[in-house]
This record gives structure tokens, sequence and C-alpha cells, in this order.
């Protein structure tokens, strides 16, 4: 075990490499200066010290065999920037004083005191990887949550907050946002009547141009966006929207180059098998249409729940067409009848002019199985030649049904295997038959039950 407990900096360093089963202990305070790279095969005890990288050009590499605890970790690098290789936590401070910390698909987590400070130019960035920190906010006045760049006034209490900041941008309709988006989760995310203030930095343009942007937010993890407004000031590189009653995934983008389509309500309703969509879009650009999907998730003895794992693929059962291009606000609906008994997830796949397309958010229903077991009454009847027949099934099991003619002889076998539990139908197709009466018996387990039927050419 390597212990340092001094409290002056060990700035000779070049690299720091921790073999297999050895261990750097931090006792006290200590400032190691990197100008190479930190490999840690072994363990870190970081104590109460400070690791500052400071390259003079380059990247440095931050290669943890299995993540990594630092209490202050800084970046004051002449040029270049420090690449995580792994994901990493700190507790206390990240310093971007001079040069970028790129995620580069690592996840850097901040403890409850952690916090993050940047300078123009020296951020913390990456198209993969995020900066996560959960902190309690009871009714917050101007919280810049960890320093991560959003900043919340409430008089609510949002309770246990969970934020978490990408460099994704988000995209719609063949447009980008800005290189920088939060996620923002409370216990309580209703009624808060907050504002917001949305911090970035020039360096996240991605190409736009930065006096025309304007914040726009998802409910749906970055499937679809819906702008909202708020005031710019592009002397401060800040963004503020009043009034906001919940938190979900913002961002920003261009004004000229919106995010479409703008989907603000999807909801769903469920009677007997009849289930019925609606949603509603704030604006559209070049929208074609909507595909409805659907997939069975589970039984329907477990209760539904919003974006769970279902155990089938999706399947298209129906399309609505868009609007084209629409400023104003447009609603759609679409009922599905399904008929076997369980949890069903639904999303819409949005389509553009072009062929471009993304996904909703999805929203799950439940068919409850029938109460008991029933043949109903044809339809029509009389008929001519088809009719069609419906049968309910409580729980799964094996069905027969049978046609048959004013003597007895059966003439047509309509189900003949298992089926789950749900709401059925068959057609009786009797074309080459003979006019007259007949007869429709249903078995399924115990249940036993024969009606009649007119067949009138």
């Amino acid at each position: 075990m390597l212990t340092a407990g001094f409290c002056v900096p060990l700035s000779s360093q070049v690299s720091v490499q921790i073999g297999s089963g050895d261990t750097l202990e931090v006792s006290n305070v200590i400032n190691l200066e990197l100008s190479g790279d930190w490999t840690n095969e072994g363990a870190f005890t970081a104590g109460n010290g400070t690791v500052t990288f400071n390259g003079a050009s380059g990247t440095q590499l931050m290669v943890n065999i299995s993540g990594e605890t630092f209490h202050n970790l800084a970046v004051n690098k002449a040029a270049g920037t420090v690449q995580l290789m792994s994901p990493i936590t700190v507790n206390g401070s990240v310093s971007m004083q001079s040069g970028d910390l790129n995620l580069n698909g690592g996840v850097l987590t901040l403890g409850s005191n952690a916090s993050v400070s940047e300078t123009a130019g020296n951020t913390i960035y990456g198209t993969t990887g995020y900066v996560i920190a959960v902190r309690s906010l009871n009714a917050p006045t101007a919280e810049n949550v960890a320093g991560l760049g959003i900043i919340i006034t409430s008089s609510a209490d949002l309770g246990s907050t969970w934020v978490k900041r990408q460099h994704t941008p988000g995209t719609g309709g063949g447009n980008s946002g800005i290189k920088r988006s939060f996620t923002v989760i409370p216990d309580n995310n209703t009624g808060l009547d907050a504002t917001l203030v949305f911090i970035y930095d020039e360096s996240e343009l991605n190409g736009l141009t930065e006096s025309e942007l304007t914040l726009f937010r998802s409910t749906d993890d970055g499937a679809t966006w819906t702008g909202v407004g708020g005031t710019l000031d592009g002397g401060n590189n800040t963004i503020t929207l009043s009034g906001v009653n919940s938190f979900s995934m913002w961002t920003a983008a261009a004004s000229s180059a919106p995010l479409p389509v703008q989907l603000i309500e999807f909801m769903i309703s469920t009677l007997r098998t009849n289930t019925e969509l609606k949603w509603k879009t704030e604006t559209e650009t070049d929208s074609y249409g909507f595909e409805i999907e659907r997939k069975l998730v589970t039984n329907p003895s477990q209760p539904a729940t919003r974006n769970a794992e279902p155990v089938t693929s999706w399947s298209k059962v129906g399309f609505v067409k868009g609007a084209g291009i629409s400023t104003s606000p447009r609603e759609y609906s679409f009922v599905d009848k399904v008929t076997v008994a369980g949890r069903y997830a639904y999303r819409l796949k949005q389509i553009s002019q072009n062929g471009t397309f993304g996904y909703s958010g999805s929203i799950e229903t439940v068919i409850s199985p029938p109460e008991d077991f029933a043949l109903l009454n044809n339809y029509p009847n009389p008929f001519n030649p088809t009719t069609t027949i419906e049968y309910e099934l409580p729980l799964e099991v094996k069905v027969n049904l049978v046609i048959y003619d004013n003597l007895g002889r059966q003439v047509r076998t309509l189900v003949e295997n298992v089926q789950p539990a749900g709401y059925y139908k068959a057609v009786f197709d009797a074309q080459g038959l003979s006019s007259g009466m007949y007869y429709y018996r249903i078995v399924a387990g115990d249940f036993v039950k024969v009606k009649k039927l007119l067949f009138v050419k």
C-alpha cells in the first residue's frame, strides 16, 4: 500500500499507475498534479485530496478498471482534453479551469456534496455518457443543482430530485438542438409553478444561431419535443422559463430550425375490447403521418406500468395521416380492437415526408378477461351466406366450436384448439349448404352451450 499524507503538492508527477493488488491512499490534503495519464488497476482512497490534470496538450486518459472515487478533480490544461475510460464518482468538486473533460460514454456521478465548476469554453462534454446528481430540493430558491447548469426556483417541495446532464443533441425532422440537455425527475412532480434557468456554453451551440435559441421539452426521453419558449439572455448564456408545473427533459434549439413533430399529449382508454388512443401535436413540420404500434407486455394479473419491458415484438396495427405542416395544435385518435386478455403497450411511429421517423414513448392498458364463459347470439340472423359467432373465455382452455344441421350431422368445425382468456369471434360461411335451421355448439372445458341460426338463401 502506498500512503500519501502530505499537505503539499506533488507537482512533479508525470502520471500515476496503481498496479493490480496495490492501494494508493490519501490520508490528508494533497494535490497530485499529472501531466500524463491516470491508470488504476488496484485501489485508490481519495481522502481530501485533489487530482489535477495539467498536461501541456493532447489527451490525458483516466483508466479505471472498476470505477473510481475522487474527492476533488480538476482539469487545468494548456490545451487538449481529459478523457474518461470508465465511470467515476466525485465527492468534492469538479473544476474545469482550462481544458475539457470528455465523458466518452462514461458516467460521472456527483456525490451528495459534490459540485461542478466550469469556465467559458472549458466544460464537461461528450456525445455519449452523462453527469448525474441527486439532491433534496425543498422550496428551492435559485438552486443551481450540483453546479450542473440548471437553476430551479419553486415554492413547492420537490423532494429527492434526480438531475442528469447529457450532451447528445436532441433531433427531429432533420433538425438538431444544442449539445446540452437536462433530465429532471423529482419525487413531487405536479403543481410546482417553478422557474427554470437553463445555462449553456457557446461551445455547445452545434452550429445554431444563438439569438434564435428557445427551450424545448420532452416527456418521452427525447423521442419527441415540444417548443415551450423562454427568455434568452445571450450575454449570460441563459434561457429562463416560468410557470413550469412539472419537470422532464429539456434542451435548447433554434426557433428557425425546431424539433418537430411536437407531441404534447398521448392518452389511452379501454372499454371491453376497444382501446382508444388520442394524441395532440403542438406543431408539425413535414409530417406524413403516424403508424400505431402495439405489443403484448404480460398477462392481466400484473398491474399496468409505463415503459415496461414487453415480451412480444412491436407490430403495426393502424395508420393515421398527419397534417403535413401545421403551426397550430392538431388532435388525432385511433381505435384498436384487441380480443386476447392481457397488458398491452402502444406507441406512435411519427413519419416525416422524407421517410425519416421517430417514436413516442409507450403507454399501456389492460384488457381484462371475461368474468365467465359465454356463447353469444350470432349476427346477422337470419343470414346469407355468412354470420358471425362470438364467445368469451375467462381462462385458457381448449375450444371446440362446431356447426350441425337440423338432423344433427356435423357440417363445419370452426374452432378446434387451445385459446387464452379473451373475447373471440368466428365466421360461419354456409355457401354450398341448403337453406334451413342450423345449430352451433361450443365445448370449452366444462362449459357446453348450443344455439340456433337460420340460413335463408
